[in-house]
């Protein structure tokens, strides 16, 4: 996990419960409040067990045993891809991926979902086009990342950047490229 908003997120042993601490700004540690803290402190409302968490530049997302995803904090850009710009200190679900999903990325405020049947999904800030979807415009709903001709197997997001993996071994990159 990246952490650029200096924040921190690790999954539990016993029931795949996650626990943040650090900076919670605009809530990124999911506990409900907006307080710093220097201890791991449970995120509530998850859908557990949980298989992955992701850190962004001021939003966590969380990627569950069901293939659903969930995000929390800062949403100026629409990172928590629930249809809002509110930011938010506990978990949201992200619309339409409640199911489905194989592995998330989390940029600085952007977030991508690889789907089981190998498609990309990203939501969030779009300013250097690093949604993939031929634009430049922020969404706060999954968009579907276009010329992707190959399915996908891994992604990875930067902090104004995407790249993705096809089952061949093609790396495609998109986004900032300074």
């Amino acid at each position: 996990a990246i952490s650029i908003s200096q924040h921190t997120c690790a999954i539990g042993l016993n029931l795949g419960n996650v626990k943040c601490w650090g900076f919670n700004f605009v809530g990124q540690l999911g506990n409900g409040n907006t307080n710093n803290t220097n201890f791991p402190e449970e995120v509530i409302g998850l859908t557990l067990p949980i298989r992955s968490v992701k850190v962004g530049g001021g939003h966590t997302c969380v990627l569950n045993s069901q293939g659903g995803v969930q995000c929390w904090g800062g949403n100026s850009f629409g990172q928590l891809g629930n249809s809002s710009f509110a930011d938010s200190a506990i978990p949201k679900d992200v619309q339409g991926l409640n199911r489905g999903v194989v592995a998330i990325a989390a940029g600085a405020y952007h977030t991508c979902a690889l789907t089981e049947l190998g498609g990309l999904k990203c939501w969030g800030w779009n300013g250097y086009g690093q949604l993939g979807n031929g634009t430049r415009i922020d969404s706060n709903i999954p968009i579907a990342v276009s010329n992707l001709n190959t399915k996908i197997s891994s992604v990875s997001a930067g902090f104004d950047h995407t790249c993705a993996v096809d089952i061949n071994g093609t790396t495609k990159c998109w986004g900032r490229n300074e």
